[in-house]
């Protein structure tokens, strides 16, 4: 027992010198320069030629995505060059299961440009959108071709998973609705539904204001009435109301000023319809493209929990694991941003904010091609309190495991005209 003891000292006394000696170290160097270090030791570099990928950088994205369930690509919207990246990575991972790709439109709208891809290829899919129906981010030409070689790559019915709602898909929504069989005592509800739909989009073709878009000026009490008088729905036709419901309620309250619990309400739908289809398909391996904040673990930049910290969650539940990635523009490059008084997407600087205190990484680029930055093994260096003044960055490593800079990156193209 004596001897076991000392032992024990020893080697609690090995312990306390060796954290005591890494601390006088530490505090003799420069924490950014530790952390730089890092950085740069950390990086891989992506090739691009005529827009396919390569690199050790590619081979590393590749091998961490394979082995995970979920692979979560977090992008500043309006980014050419990363739909076509999605695209061949997703291409590459079939193989390894990879079955689905979940989107920022609503359920339904998934659906439709699953089945209109499926059956007219790219061009059907470009006449549905010249309709004024597109879904938002996918009239940029890259979106469109991503979803395109995805749907032929996918070896399930259902490539696309919808995960929010519908800002200018309601045209579509309805009219499949008034399709629908349905009982004499709702068809003059959904007729009113529809005719304020028509109403509030000739209003802004009229005007070019955006408030009157449908989605921002429609009553959600249209939709109940539709609802209350609807007994037993069939589910295409339950899984449309409660689209549209979502949708006008979530941004009733962002017009009445509500912003925080419009985006709560917002987080809450991304979360609902992502167990929906986890439920339905638990093992299914899916590639998660939304813009930045959606995918965040933790609490986002709105200050909710949005999808990104439900799916981690679900993996574990799994016995598998995730992988996620920030994908911003290069410094100085311009994105593709919505104009909606013309529903035209125009080049503009990067808006959403995700660059700021990141300068670290954008100086320490490599020096050709684009740069993915293995975060995780910087998570022990910034957990160190001489860093709390690095909080953009401690909050990257934190919510994400990769972070792309795609030096030289364009703007998406506008690919419909109206």
């Amino acid at each position: 027992m004596k001897t076991l003891i000392r032992y024990s000292h020893t080697l609690t006394t090995f312990c306390v010198l060796s954290l005591l000696s890494w601390g006088s170290t530490a505090r003799q160097q420069d924490p950014t320069d530790i952390l730089v270090s890092e950085i740069q030791t950390h990086s891989y570099g992506i090739q691009s030629k005529e827009n396919r990928f390569g690199g050790k950088g590619y081979d590393w994205l590749q091998a961490n995505a394979a082995s995970a369930q979920y692979f979560l690509i977090g992008e500043e919207h309006g980014i050419a060059e990363n739909p076509l990246l999605a695209a061949q990575l997703f291409e590459s991972l079939v193989i390894k299961g990879y079955q689905h790709l979940a989107i920022e439109v609503s359920p339904p709208m998934a659906k439709h440009l699953d089945n209109t891809l499926k059956n007219g290829g790219i061009n059907a899919l470009k006449d549905s959108f010249s309709l004024g129906t597109e879904p938002a981010f996918f009239g940029m030409a890259e979106e469109a071709l991503m979803l395109s070689k995805i749907r032929n790559a996918s070896l399930k019915p259902n490539a696309f998973w919808g995960l929010d709602y519908e800002v200018a898909g309601d045209k579509v929504l309805l009219k499949r609705l008034a399709e629908l069989p349905k009982p004499e005592p709702v068809k003059p509800y959904v007729a009113k539904l529809v005719a304020a739909s028509q109403h509030a989009w000739q209003k802004y073709m009229e005007t070019k204001g955006p408030q009157y878009i449908f989605s921002f000026s429609g009553q959600p009490q249209l939709v109940k009435n539709v609802m209350d008088h609807w007994p037993n729905p069939p589910q295409e036709a339950t899984q449309i109301l409660k689209t549209l419901y979502e949708t006008l309620a979530i941004n009733s309250l962002w017009v009445s000023g509500e912003g925080y619990l419009s985006n709560q309400r917002r987080a809450q739908l991304f979360r609902d319809n992502f167990a929906e289809y986890w439920r339905q398909a638990p093992d299914a391996k899916v590639m998660i493209k939304l813009g930045a904040s959606h995918v965040m673990r933790g609490l986002n930049i709105n200050n909710t929990y949005d999808v990104g910290n439900l799916i981690p969650e679900l993996a574990t539940i799994n016995g598998s694991n995730t992988f996620s990635m920030l994908v911003l523009p290069g410094k100085d490059s311009h994105v593709a941003v919505l104009d909606p008084t013309h529903w035209r997407y125009r080049s503009a600087p990067a808006k959403d904010g995700y660059t700021k205190g990141l300068e670290l990484f954008y100086t320490n680029i490599l020096p050709k091609g684009f740069t993915v930055f293995d975060l995780t093994p910087l998570r022990k260096v910034v957990f160190a309190k001489q860093y709390s003044e690095l909080e953009s960055i401690r909050n990257l490593v934190m919510r994400f495991d990769a972070l792309l800079i795609m030096t030289g990156s364009t703007p998406s193209a506008q690919w419909v005209e109206h």
